[in-house]
């Protein structure tokens, strides 16, 4: 019972310290944290994408949904009072943005882009009931 109470407690830690909300807590399984590897990797290509020379201090470009099936990923990102959506794909280990900009993202969009109709799916459906739970 006492471990229980400290994984939840140092998820709730661990969930306060991060700049993008995890769908789950760091401790759940091996697959788990595998995945949150991919979300900080493409937060990161995401925020680097974003950050140009002469960007106003409080631009502030950062991730605020994540979803990914496979090796594709959407992410939504906010930059000053915009924001928009990149869809990403894990090519040999690394994720990498195939497009994005202002607005939302369809399963045609990203069929249109070589996201595979079943895989765009998914994500879509993803991707919206993440922004459904976090109301934005």
């Amino acid at each position: 019972m006492l471990l229980i109470i400290l994984k939840l407690l140092l998820a709730i830690l661990l969930s306060s310290i991060l700049t993008v909300p995890m769908p789950f807590p760091l401790f759940v399984q091996p697959a788990l944290a595998e995945a949150q590897t991919d979300t900080q990797q493409i937060q990161t290509v995401v925020v680097r994408q974003l950050t140009t020379p002469g960007l106003p201090a409080d631009a502030n470009p950062r991730v605020t949904h994540i979803a990914i099936v496979q090796n594709y990923a959407i992410a939504g990102w906010l930059l000053g009072e915009g924001g928009g959506e990149m869809l990403l794909v894990k090519r040999e280990g690394k994720w990498q943005v195939l497009t994005g900009g202002g607005g939302a993202m369809n399963t045609t969009t990203l069929v249109e882009k070589g996201v595979p109709e079943n895989i765009a799916m998914q994500l879509v459906r993803q991707y919206q009931k993440q922004w459904n739970q976090r109301g934005q």
